[in-house]
């Protein structure tokens, strides 16, 4: 099945297992319906088997999924003055169909185990409050570091028709889609930042692009 297929699958929990020395791996039990086992190791990148039909009724055996050898690629999320940043969100493109995603930890540490034959892969990293980062890898091995800059907030006032402040009105900036009406509720679309406005309907908003991929936005 296509990698775009294996972007949309969604995880089961509660079914996981772990190899013994010979690579064997057994699932008692299995949910009904076609299934695909995905495979992760160490220094792998990730596998999937072929279609699998769980039942209760039936055993399937002599499932194999072959994992290729992977490239490290590491390194560390920094704020301006060097400091790390935690809880960024990245994003390496493999292909046109296939991504991988991780975070930065406390320290600002990230890894991907990627296939060692990628030739220029795209690497992306947002954190909140910060400019979205993007750039080609030259190389896909060593400790590379990613220094974001700060995005300032957003500021504003909220008025009526007749030029009056609104207090404690819900401010929310949203992915600009051609598909969305002006008439569309703003409560029923994921935020990417929100606040709430003063006595003198002003407000100020924190940008948080760890939720989208976009490049267009509108505040509602």
């Amino acid at each position: 099945f296509s990698a775009r297929r294996r972007l949309a699958l969604p995880r089961i929990d509660g079914y996981v297992a772990t190899t013994d020395h010979n690579g064997i791996f057994t699932f008692l039990h299995l949910p009904p319906g076609m299934l695909h086992l995905e495979a992760e190791a160490d220094s792998y990148s990730h596998g999937y088997s072929e279609s699998v039909h769980g039942d209760d009724r039936t055993e399937v055996d002599s499932v194999q999924i072959q994992l290729d050898l992977s490239s490290r690629i590491g390194g560390t999320v920094l704020g301006p003055g060097g400091e790390p940043i935690a809880g960024a969100r990245l994003r390496l493109d493999i292909s046109n169909e296939e991504r991988i995603y991780t975070a930065s930890d406390s320290g600002g540490k990230f890894g991907f185990d990627a296939p060692r034959d990628l030739s220029r892969p795209s690497l992306r990293a947002y954190a909140v409050g910060y400019h979205p980062w993007r750039d080609r890898l030259s190389e896909t091995t060593g400790n590379l570091v990613i220094q974001l800059s700060p995005l300032p907030p957003i500021t504003g006032v909220v008025l009526d028709q007749t030029g009056q402040s609104i207090g404690q009105a819900n401010v929310r900036l949203v992915e600009l889609h051609s598909r969305r009406t002006p008439q569309e509720n703003p409560e029923r679309i994921a935020s990417s930042g929100d606040s709430i406005t003063n006595e003198n309907g002003g407000f100020s908003l924190i940008p948080d692009l760890r939720s989208t991929w976009g490049r267009r936005f509108r505040l509602v």
